[in-house]
């Protein structure tokens, strides 16, 4: 059978994905920040964070990413996360790569009695690698087209990057932990033999929250700052090394490259205490974290956006306050990034408030009295946040703001409103993605998507599906 050309099947694809969205009437270039005038590229990075704790409350393992057809939408996965803390069993307690949850990375096992299900259908014998290490092979057995990139830090587990980042000898040393330990393969503590878990991840992946600014903590458990002036340069200087001795290795090894990328923040004054320009010569993936802008933290309100595309000017917000995935992208664009290694982030979980009136604007920029209330039977659910197969099940009515592109629904019963990224929203960001020449999309996280992979298949068709 004659296939047609490749750009002809991407255009028509396009077409499918823009077909989903012409009846939200959605102003994707507004004067304040016109599309750039470059020809469509195919972005090419559809990644899922695989969160390792979602084999635990949500039980929801590397095997129901192949059962959900999640797997068919993705050609890269990160695995979230990895510990960087003191190694307290060396002398000096240097700061390295380490698990900071054995049982679920190599420990626990899959398939047979253990009730699990494992990829490949196997049954693991409480010998060699186990865990989701183990699985996260089996899928790339099974999906070669898929890269697994190993996720260091996050917001709870970044306490020690400042530090770690601080001279070149403690750069050295975390970055050859890290490598040891995950392109390698040898798991220090494990007991497994040298390079048992080599071939599972293809790079690494930095989400330090933040370089030079507050994230969790203010200070780690030696009592150190979490962020300092110098992380501006540090933090550069920290992806050279890793940069270097990746590309040493690959060499070394005659192997394919080795990725890195970095999870970056969405707020301009953030992005300023970065060097993007300098930092994307050296990441494959410049990724922004285009979530979280609002939230339960705001308990009593206004209610507003989590992940907006664009601005509006009927927030209720103060300047310092506004934030939109456009204003990040132009941002870093402006500060000298490459467009082509930028991408976007995209939540598959959303953020909600009770004690909302309706206000005229069915919940939307109104006041609350607290968090919504944890969803019942979740036993991972915290006040304000749940996945996006649990909220979409809820039944409130829908809206949508023209202006935004956000989506949220409202309970005037209850009094209820969550916003969150829904099928349409994401193809339109999918658009802003193909429009703007960047190079494609992440979301976070798997286990927050619906059984059929709903908005995993919209990022696909969205970015082209090629």
């Amino acid at each position: 059978m004659a296939r047609m050309p490749k750009m002809a099947r991407l255009a028509a694809r396009r077409g499918l994905a823009i077909a989903a969205v012409v009846a939200v009437p959605l102003a994707l270039a507004p004067a304040a920040s016109a599309y750039d005038n470059h020809h469509w590229n195919s972005p090419d990075v559809r990644m899922g964070y695989y969160t390792q704790w979602s084999v635990y409350g949500a039980q929801f393992y590397v095997d129901n990413v192949v059962q959900s057809g999640a797997a068919s939408h993705l050609n890269q996965i990160d695995y979230a996360f990895i510990n960087v803390a003191p190694n307290t069993s060396k002398p000096g307690n240097p700061i390295e790569c380490g698990s900071i949850d054995p049982w679920a990375d190599y420990q626990m096992p899959f398939g047979g009695a253990s009730g699990r299900p494992s990829v490949d259908g196997s049954a693991d014998d409480w010998s060699g690698l186990q865990g989701n290490f183990k699985q996260l092979r089996e899928l790339k057995a099974k999906f070669p087209n898929i890269k697994v990139v190993a996720s260091l830090g996050g917001f709870t587990l970044s306490d020690w990057f400042s530090d770690a980042a601080l001279t070149p000898a403690s750069r050295q040393h975390l970055v050859q932990s890290c490598i040891d330990m995950l392109i390698n393969g040898n798991i220090p503590g494990s007991g497994l033999p040298d390079g048992a878990a080599a071939g599972i991840f293809d790079g690494i992946d930095i989400d330090w929250e933040y370089p030079g600014a507050p994230g969790n903590h203010a200070v780690n458990s030696a009592g150190n700052p979490t962020f300092r002036a110098q992380d501006t340069q540090n933090f550069t200087a920290l992806l050279q090394e890793f940069r270097t001795q990746l590309d040493t290795l690959s060499h070394k090894q005659h192997s394919e490259h080795y990725l890195l990328t970095a999870a970056l923040s969405a707020s301009p004054a953030k992005i300023a205490l970065l060097q993007p320009k300098k930092i994307s010569k050296l990441l494959d993936q410049v990724g922004i974290m285009g979530y979280d802008f609002h939230g339960p933290w705001e308990a009593t309100g206004p209610t507003d956006f989590q992940s907006n595309l664009f601005d509006s000017p009927n927030s209720p917000q103060p300047a310092n306050n506004q934030f939109s995935v456009d204003k990040a992208v132009d941002a870093f664009l402006a500060a000298g990034a490459d467009r082509h290694k930028i991408t976007i982030g995209v939540p598959f979980y959303g953020h909600g408030w009770t004690g909302v009136p309706d206000g005229g604007t069915h919940g939307l920029y109104q006041p609350a009295t607290g968090p919504a209330a944890p969803f019942p039977g979740d036993p991972a659910a915290v006040p304000g946040t749940e996945s996006w197969k649990d909220i979409s099940a809820l039944g409130y009515k829908p809206y949508r703001d023209p202006i935004t592109g956000g989506y949220w629904v409202y309970d005037a019963a209850s009094q209820t409103m969550w916003v969150a990224d829904d099928p349409v929203q994401i193809a339109q960001k999918m658009q802003y993605v193909v429009k703007r020449d960047l190079g494609g999309a992440f979301y976070w996280s798997l286990d927050n998507d619906d059984t059929a992979a709903t908005l995993g298949a919209a990022v696909d068709l969205g970015l082209g599906n090629h």
